[in-house]
């Protein structure tokens, strides 16, 4: 699964957004394969973004403290 959403990620980039990533979360979300921790964690690196990617048993764990 993982190496065909690539290949349809890659697709979509090249012929929707001139193959530039998107710098959005609305936007990278729409990607194939691309869920919200994805996104955030794309943009904290490479935008310097307020985010931070918390997998779902970190989340759950720090809802319970």
């Amino acid at each position: 699964n993982k190496a065909e959403n690539i290949k349809k990620t890659c697709k979509i980039l090249v012929e929707e957004h001139n193959s530039k990533v998107p710098k959005t979360i609305e936007e990278l979300t729409k990607l194939n394969g691309v869920g919200i921790k994805t996104a955030k964690v794309f943009l904290a690196v490479v935008e310097d973004a307020p985010y931070i990617g918390v997998d779902t048993h970190v989340h759950r764990v720090l809802n319970r403290l």
